[in-house]
């Protein structure tokens, strides 16, 4: 048990020390969520997309951040939209450092509707921050038929 807690222990506390990418605020504020609970290596659970899709046909594409489920609230997320092509960013508020948050590691989920007019592969990505430090992607390809 002890050896389980000093791994997890430095994953929460990066979690909820607000790790950066960009820096934080100091007196809180919103931050671009932390989506890379991994080092070195994509979270893969972060991000859900269909593999196949038809032409002009809605999807729906969920997409999560991480943080302290008493210091972190989802507050919006950018789309960016092209032929081929969906960016996601997401973005959540976060209480000013110093403040005591829970030891916990919450997922905070984003549904996004999503359509391809072309037929051929298409690229889901998510970009957000890695509580490593720097930035986390996590890309889903989509058969358009």
């Amino acid at each position: 048990m002890t050896r389980r807690l000093v791994f997890v222990l430095p994953v929460l506390l990066a979690a909820c020390t607000n790790s950066s990418f960009p820096d934080p605020p100091v007196e809180g504020g919103t931050v671009v969520g932390i989506t890379g609970l991994y080092e070195n290596r994509e979270t893969t659970e972060a991000l859900q997309a269909p593999e196949s899709a038809r032409v002009g046909e809605t999807f729906t594409v969920r997409a999560y951040s991480y943080g302290s489920s008493s210091c972190t609230d989802p507050e919006r997320v950018d789309v960016d939209r092209k032929v081929r092509q969906v960016e996601i960013v997401p973005y959540d508020r976060i209480a000013p450092q110093g403040t005591v948050c829970t030891m916990d590691l919450h997922a905070f989920p984003r549904e996004i509707e999503v359509r391809f007019d072309v037929a051929g592969e298409a690229v889901v990505r998510l970009r957000g921050r890695s509580v490593y430090g720097g930035t986390a992607v996590t890309e889903r390809r989509v058969t358009i038929y």
